[in-house]
């Protein structure tokens, strides 16, 4: 359904779907986050995307910052995204003076795929290679590919940038897959906002 222009939930500018200019994330959003430190959240973003985009390298976000940009309100713990295999050795090299842990193969917390973590500002920003991720389907206890699409996103306004998130569809089928107490959260949040949406009348 349209936005309304007086009470959007959303606003669009030139295609591009704008979360922070809505009355209800300024309520909602963003006097919560900048009291938990989005004001460094935003620098930390600053940083690795101008990283990516002076290097003309691909991205995608997801995690808690993609959820964000889809409805969810809970405090931002960190910024996740995925870049193409071929380009993660020069990520991880010229982010070297931020490095919080070295680029390596890791099976944890649902899971396994190569990723560096740097920090900015006192901001964890994890970096994962697009190629071979899995995670852990916590209903069927196995293992399973994730398909990581850069053409599959979703360009947002978010923490003063236009940032390509992973499509909502993707995001709650991993979360869903996933089901840790932090990704059932982000979804019963990201359905009550489309469930808002929806009801707003134009």
């Amino acid at each position: 359904m349209a936005a309304s222009s007086t009470v959007p939930d959303i606003h669009r500018h030139d295609g591009v779907y704008s979360i922070e200019d809505s009355p209800l994330f300024r309520s909602r959003t963003c006097s919560a986050l900048c009291a938990k430190g989005g004001g460094v959240h935003q620098l930390a973003a600053q940083w690795i995307v101008g990283l990516l985009r002076d290097r003309n390298i691909p991205f995608l976000i997801c995690g808690g910052l993609a959820a964000k940009g889809y409805g969810s309100e809970r405090d931002l713990n960190d910024i996740d995204l995925f870049v193409p295999g071929e380009h993660f050795p020069s990520v991880v090299q010229a982010g070297q003076e931020f490095v919080s842990k070295a680029s390596a193969h890791h099976q944890d917390e649902g899971w396994d795929l190569t990723y560096v973590q740097f920090k900015y500002e006192g901001i964890k920003v994890e970096i994962g290679n697009a190629e071979g991720p899995r995670i852990f389907d916590a209903g069927n206890q196995v293992w399973v590919p994730l398909n990581i699409d850069f053409s599959r996103c979703k360009t947002v306004h978010l923490l003063g940038l236009e940032l390509p998130l992973m499509l909502k569809e993707d995001l709650v089928r991993y979360k869903t897959a996933l089901a840790r107490p932090v990704d059932i959260e982000d979804i019963c949040a990201i359905r009550q906002s489309a469930l808002e949406n929806w009801d707003r009348p134009e």
